[in-house]
């Protein structure tokens, strides 16, 4: 079976059917190569079967995939040029989270405000 075929069942299955059960849909979408298309399928099963939709398996992907598929989310949702403001909005900050946090979490929340204000003063 056909990615878009497999599809097309689970769309009709929202609309009228009732998918109980099927090994034939799922030994298909297994055989999905297109890794985003297999999990929505995967998503869209598990749903129609009354259950929420969890992996069974992890998925590893590569960092450069994790980026791409990323970057695709972002400008499919806000377009080149907002991704690209979306992107340079991020800071990685400054300091060492891990020594400083021990201060913090000594202080009260009037001393972290005014630290705060005194800081955005300087």
């Amino acid at each position: 079976m056909e990615s878009e075929a497999v599809l097309a069942i689970l769309k009709r299955c929202l609309l009228e059917w009732s998918l109980i059960g099927s090994e034939a849909i799922d030994y298909e979408i297994s055989r999905i190569p297109d890794i985003e298309r297999r999990c929505k399928a995967e998503r869209i099963a598990s749903i129609l079967r009354g259950g929420c939709w969890m992996s069974s398996k992890v998925d590893v992907r590569s960092i450069n995939e994790i980026r791409k598929l990323g970057i695709d989310a972002l400008a499919e949702a806000l377009g080149p040029v907002d991704m690209a403001r979306f992107l340079q909005s991020f800071d990685l900050g400054s300091g060492n989270y891990t020594k400083e946090r021990a201060i913090w979490l000594d202080q009260s929340l009037g001393e972290i405000v005014g630290e705060i204000k005194r800081k955005r003063k300087e």
